[in-house]
């Protein structure tokens, strides 16, 4: 009788357990969203990714302001390549068949970098600038170089995944340091896919599902508080590091850290005479340092939905692609320094922030842009070979 009273027990229980964590599972994918194949986890880490982005472009035209550029740098030492490594979580790999979604992936990004290349013109010749509309261009788009490093990354995405991890990381992180030493330059974003490849490797081999496994382990959500904290006093760390650093070593990290110029440029251009060994072990610490901040804020990062930023990840694409010809219409005409003149120089990183989050959000707000860019995607669709 007893026996049979405690299997019972341990039915309910066991019951009841599996109920609560299905609930808890469904609350990760959909965070009460209509949209059930989302995952609120990744929608949150997109969503300050992107408010990332909109922040590190919109306040560089505040940047004369060493607290602004000391943030900047900041910003720039992590966001990109977290960025691409999300990316890389949930890369494409499938070359089955003569329609695979593989070079479908490949043709959409293409397309969308030119008509981002092609807004980011119109933008500048509504600001007065001399520009022609050239994808292929040194200059790479800029903004837009992100797209373009996609085309390379989802490319290459096969034979990266079918080899085997660790050999494969070692050599990619091998040419990334060695890519340095030639002047590959910003034709098709070449210098930054090399650069920034074994990032999005790295999000290939751990993948989205082990990845969303790991975070949602009771012994790691136990620790996100902690993280959360533990992010705030890195970045007061950090923002404190970069403020004090000579203008000559900023110069280097900012360099390494996007990727785009060989070493030789980065030592002309801070007027150091540095060999060629130490700016090799310079972007290895900048690739551990990137690192540990992406590890620190995947676990600091809630699990359920925080609706801002749930809504940018959601459309962190849009915002993306909308973002960069206003920015190059505010930072040509000035408006960004008109609107911070009033305010002094110790408020423009609050004011940065600010502006920031108000474009995000009127981007999220603006449905004629939604419709405008699934236009846009829909037109890449049809001119799909």
């Amino acid at each position: 009788m007893n026996d049979c009273m405690h299997s019972g027990v341990v039915s309910v229980y066991s019951m009841s357990r599996t109920i609560k964590l299905d609930h808890e599972k469904s609350m990760i994918r959909n965070g009460n969203n209509s949209d059930s194949n989302r995952i609120a986890y990744y929608d949150n880490i997109k969503g300050f990714l992107i408010l990332l982005v909109v922040v590190g472009h919109f306040a560089s035209p505040l940047s004369s302001s060493k607290m602004v550029h000391s943030m900047i740098d900041y910003i720039f030492l992590f966001h990109m390549p977290f960025f691409i490594f999300v990316s890389g979580l949930f890369g494409s790999f499938d070359r089955s068949g003569s329609d695979s979604k593989w070079t479908k992936k490949i043709w959409n990004y293409f397309l969308i970098y030119c008509f981002m290349f092609f807004f980011i013109c119109l933008a500048l010749a509504i600001s007065g600038v001399n520009t022609t509309f050239n994808p292929f261009s040194a200059w790479g788009g800029s903004i837009a170089w992100y797209m373009m490093c996609m085309v390379w990354f989802t490319l290459l995405a096969p034979f990266v995944y079918s080899s085997k991890p660790l050999p494969m990381m070692l050599f990619l992180v091998g040419l990334s340091l060695l890519s340095g030493l030639y002047p590959i330059g910003d034709t098709l974003t070449l210098s930054r896919t090399i650069v920034f490849l074994p990032v999005f490797a790295i999000g290939m081999y751990i993948s989205s599902e082990n990845l969303l496994h790991f975070r949602t382990l009771s012994k790691v959500r136990k620790l996100s508080n902690g993280f959360k904290v533990l992010f705030i006093f890195v970045t007061a760390g950090s923002l404190f590091t970069l403020y004090k650093l000579p203008l000559e070593i900023d110069i280097i990290i900012k360099g390494l850290s996007k990727g785009r110029t060989s070493y030789q440029e980065i030592v002309s251009d801070s007027g150091l005479d540095m060999n060629w060994q130490y700016l090799i072990a310079g972007r290895l610490i900048i690739y551990l340092v990137a690192a540990a901040l992406m590890f620190i804020i995947l676990i600091a990062c809630p699990i359920k939905r925080i609706p801002f930023l749930n809504q940018a990840g959601e459309n962190s694409l849009r915002i993306y692609f909308y973002h960069a010809p206003i920015y190059y219409i505010a930072e040509y005409t000035g408006i960004v320094e008109i609107i911070a003149k009033p305010f002094p120089q110790e408020y423009w990183c609050i004011l940065s922030i600010a502006l920031s989050i108000f474009v995000t959000w009127v981007l999220l707000k603006a449905s004629f842009l939604d419709k405008l860019f699934n236009l846009t995607k829909n037109i890449a669709e049809r001119l799909r070979i």
